[in-house]
């Protein structure tokens, strides 16, 4: 199971806390947060109860992730608008 959150400005905190510790006590097995103000993302997987960053990308870093299926994504992507 995979869980995508998309970042808040509001929310970010209760996000990455303490949805991050329920979706872990709910065993679900791949978190991605994507935070589209910095832009960033960042992928965790699941290991004896907790969350382990397995990537983590910033701007125009490419991030590869390889579970639960494998993706290339550059944060700056997800938030710049299309040119004209």
């Amino acid at each position: 199971m995979l869980a995508v959150e998309v970042l808040s400005p509001s929310t970010k905190r209760k996000d990455g806390v303490l949805k991050r510790s329920k979706y872990a006590e709910s065993g679900v097995q791949h978190y991605w947060m994507v935070d589209p103000e910095v832009p960033s993302v960042l992928a965790l997987d699941l290991a004896d109860g907790g969350y382990v960053k397995t990537a983590e990308s910033t701007g125009d870093e490419l991030a590869r992730i390889e579970r639960p299926c494998r993706v290339e994504i550059v944060p700056g992507d997800l938030v710049r608008q299309p040119e004209e």
